[in-house]
């Protein structure tokens, strides 16, 4: 309208997993991806949890979630040769887990395709700095994979990660479409429900739609969302 100022806009999909609404909405593509590889591939469904034992961790990088993160991914490397000259190639999916503030375990959740023994897994895991807390288990079902990963992979399991940490990875003969190939260039204009001034209408009370500001995007990491919780 004349003499308003424009609203802000934004990309219509940004593809970040920090994004309340597009985190969500790849956490759930990436689940039900996973659901359809193990459909078409049932060697694929045994699902393997990788703990890292935080007294493996060299002590001066405890508490730098960067570090920690890059420590991971190296320990899994070094456990892919192990599995591979042990039982042979095998294709796999992983995906990261950081435990909760009171549980600064990191995780990698690992469908693979190939037998492993759990005995074995939690000695190789262990010589190679990771730790003995490990568990693979064979899931009957597609459907059932997803429920575990579901069950693993909450709202908010992977945002808040460290810049550039990649949160999924898989074999070279796997292609997972998590964010989705036709996403498009639209924009759109950011509003919101403003639920704490209301404006009365015909006797009933509505909320005030207007612009979205820097300060919304800050409340809504501390609420999961554009709406403060009741």
């Amino acid at each position: 309208r004349d003499g308003e100022e424009e609203a802000p806009t934004a990309e219509y999909r940004c593809g970040s997993w920090d994004c309340y609404t597009c985190g969500d909405h790849m956490r759930m593509n990436l689940v039900e991806e996973i659901q359809r590889l193990v459909s078409e591939r049932p060697e694929m469904r045994r699902l393997l949890t990788l703990t890292l034992d935080p007294q493996k961790v060299p002590r001066e990088i405890r508490g730098d979630d960067k570090a920690l993160t890059d420590y991971l991914m190296n320990t899994w490397r070094k456990f892919r040769v192990y599995i591979e000259r042990e039982y042979g190639d095998f294709s796999f999916v992983w995906v990261k887990e950081r435990g909760e503030e009171n549980d600064k375990h990191w995780h990698l959740h690992v469908l693979v395709s190939r037998y492993l023994d759990q005995s074995w897994i939690s000695s190789a895991w262990s010589a190679i700095g990771g730790g003995e807390v490990v568990d693979i288990r064979r899931v009957s079902r597609a459907e059932k994979v997803g429920h575990y990963l579901g069950k693993y992979l909450t709202k908010n399991a992977l945002s808040g990660f460290p810049d550039g940490v990649q949160r999924y990875g898989t074999s070279e003969d796997i292609d997972l479409n998590v964010r989705g190939r036709d996403g498009g260039e639209r924009d759109f204009s950011l509003v919101m429900d403003d639920y704490a001034i209301s404006t009365v209408t015909k006797g009933d009370h509505e909320p005030l739609t207007r612009p979205v500001t820097d300060a919304d995007f800050i409340q809504q990491r501390e609420w999961g969302g554009p709406v403060p919780p009741d």
